[in-house]
């Protein structure tokens, strides 16, 4: 008799999705970090300077063009990360532990996140995003306690998301240094939409595309996240095969 061998799901396991996440993510470190500040010298550049760089040496046109496109690329890790956040909270079995882990996250990346994105150590305008995953991570730690469909209760999450969206934007946690959310965190909008709608899978995905294009209120780049919620239609459900310490260090390392 032949053994019962079951075969894999088909689809994308959290640990693909993740490996779709970083390579957004190093693509938009290469577009900011090497070729716009390193190769071009441009720095903290707005995107409206970006442009008069760019008219006034046509010469820097493929970089240019390049480095545009790498950082639009990576606002396709939002909608993944903040998906991936959303299912860790509803499988794990601590979510005070995974929130102490998610914020040493973000402590620990912010001055390599400053070095490459503004070149220099210390930088007080804008957060590395893993706060926003931290914030996110809060501000449904609140939800929690207020889940009983009644009015107060629905009075109480629409302060307590208030109050999220002001402290994103005390903390500019974006994706670049010259986003304006909405005006916070894009991961903040993305993780309360897959949270709102956590039981419903087949408007989930949809809900999600339509909130990662709000987030061009933020920024014109966020023109290309909507494309990565397309992953999320393979999601099999499946962790996949996990290291949670190269998980957690690969993003510090890379910048």
């Amino acid at each position: 008799m032949l053994p019962n061998n079951p075969s894999k799901p088909k689809g994308f396991s959290g640990n693909t999705l993740r490996a779709w996440g970083y390579l957004f993510l190093l693509l938009g470190i290469a577009g900011q970090s090497i070729i716009q500040n390193r190769m071009l010298g441009l720095n903290t550049m707005t995107t409206a300077e970006l442009f008069a760089a760019w008219d006034a040496d046509p010469a820097i046109m493929p970089l240019v063009t390049m480095a545009l496109v790498f950082q639009a690329m990576q606002t396709c890790a939002a909608p993944i990360f903040s998906f991936l956040l959303v299912e860790g909270i509803l499988h794990t079995s601590n979510v005070k532990n995974y929130l102490i882990r998610v914020t040493c996250l973000a402590l620990i990346s912010e001055l390599p996140y400053n070095l490459a994105m503004g070149g220099k150590l210390l930088d007080f305008s804008t957060r590395n995003p893993v706060f926003g995953l931290v914030l996110g991570m809060i501000t449904l730690m609140f939800y929690a306690q207020y889940q009983e469909p009644t009015l107060r209760n629905r009075v109480l999450k629409t302060v307590i998301t208030l109050a999220a969206l002001v402290w994103g934007k005390m903390l500019q946690t974006n994706l670049f240094q010259a986003i304006r959310l909405i005006d916070s965190s894009p991961n903040l909008l993305l993780i309360i939409t897959f949270w709102g709608f956590r039981n419903k899978p087949n408007y989930r995905n949809l809900a999600a595309m339509i909130a990662a294009s709000l987030c061009t209120l933020s920024s014109m780049f966020y023109l290309a996240s909507p494309m990565s919620v397309l992953t999320l239609y393979k999601y099999n459900g499946e962790p996949g095969p996990r290291n949670r310490t190269l998980n957690y260090a690969l993003y510090p390392v890379v910048l």
